[in-house]
């Protein structure tokens, strides 16, 4: 079936490349998040900027609940729902705009002459040259792209050019559009204090590494945030997604975040809610750093991860927050940090602010203006 799409696809590209000599006006802005199907992170933000600025700007989507959502908000799209609308504006494309590890190319109709930038989704340490899943080969998906963003000079020197070998010619420093959402205040009301849990992609198949704590009880877990009215939600990457096979909600104290079920969800206004991060490697371990959310590091799987996919430092060398190796002192540093996040604050102030200077030294800069800039220099 899989192989039948791929060659009706390839026909219709073939079919349709005449249409790429027509001589349209190249004024044209897609942007699409790391699938057609969710509507997040720095494309989100950007495009939201860009459609009150005026721009002939288009968002790319294949989601029933995003389109809705768009055209409640009277926002420009494409989609397969328009075909016609959809090749008419591919083939006006002048910028295209993406965070995943593919660009938008509709029956490869995209003009030649348009600029395909990576706008980018996160920085922490990990080595960002990840191994497809389940795979030995390596991914150079950045060489796709006519630039690639990095938000600081340590992820432009050890990331950009260290690993991925990436020519100054291409490398772009604009920062990321969702840090302009983080320096909003948020003004929310909760009732329950509430512990977001983002694990990191892994390349191999793993159950949720909470699971693998050391002592770690999920009936007690239960108990434990019932009796002290805690609110514990989590997320997994969606490349391995074996969801089924790990599932610890209750919907009562425990949720999942289902991103086919909810394509709007976005992290980053949800750390803005949230009052403790657990976490390994994941981005939002730098991005909860601006915001002074507390941290707590559970990583099972620690030895397996280095082996794999790796570092770009020890892993050790400057946690910002404690490493917790069992299911005991997991509690205990949860009721200490929310109960008192100064404790967090003062222990770790100085790490986190290496940290922060090592991946986003770019927070006193607005992000969606430079991006602004950067466009109109490409239109």
């Amino acid at each position: 079936m899989e192989s039948t799409k791929k060659i009706f696809k390839l026909f219709l590209s073939i079919l349709l490349s005449p249409l790429k000599i027509i001589p349209l006006k190249k004024d044209t802005i897609i942007i699409q998040s790391t699938n057609p199907n969710s509507y997040s992170n720095n494309p989100r933000y950007l495009y939201e900027f860009l459609s009150k600025k005026k721009f002939n700007v288009f968002w790319y989507c294949q989601n029933k609940k995003v389109k809705d959502y768009l055209i409640k908000r009277k926002s420009n799209f494409i989609s397969l729902t328009n075909p016609l609308k959809l090749i008419f504006i591919t083939l006006k494309a002048k910028v295209i705009i993406d965070g995943g590890s593919n660009y938008f190319n509709f029956l490869n109709l995209i003009p030649n002459s348009s600029k395909k930038i990576h706008i980018g989704h996160g920085a922490a340490n990990k080595m960002v040259l990840h191994k497809f899943y389940k795979s030995n080969i390596a991914d150079f998906y950045f060489n796709k792209f006519d630039y690639v963003n990095f938000p600081s000079k340590y992820t432009i020197d050890n990331v950009a050019k260290k690993i991925y070998k990436l020519s100054n010619s291409k490398i772009v420093k604009l920062g990321y559009p969702k840090f302009e959402e983080l320096k909003k205040k948020n003004k929310s009301i909760r009732k329950k204090k509430v512990i977001f849990y983002t694990p990191t992609w892994r390349p191999y198949a793993y159950t949720l590494p909470l699971i693998n704590l050391k002592n770690f009880n999920l009936k007690d877990f239960k108990i434990f945030l019932k009796k002290n009215n805690i609110k514990f939600v989590y997320s997994r990457h969606s490349i391995n997604s074996n969801f089924q096979e790990d599932r610890i909600v209750d919907n009562k104290n425990i949720f999942f975040i289902d991103n086919e079920k909810d394509p709007l969800f976005d992290t980053t206004k949800f750390l803005k809610k949230t009052d403790l991060l657990i976490n390994d490697c994941s981005s939002t371990s730098i991005e909860s750093l601006f915001i002074n959310v507390p941290q707590i590091n559970i990583f099972p799987d620690l030895n397996k991860y280095n082996r794999e996919s790796g570092f770009l430092k020890k892993y050790e060398e400057n946690l910002t927050g404690p490493f917790v190796h069992d299911y005991e002192n997991f509690k205990k540093y949860i009721n200490l940090y929310l109960k008192k996040s100064a404790h967090y604050k003062k222990k770790f102030a100085k790490k986190n602010l290496i940290e922060k200077k090592r991946y986003y030294d770019m927070y006193n800069q607005n992000s969606n203006y430079l991006c602004l800039k950067f466009i109109k220099s490409l239109l």
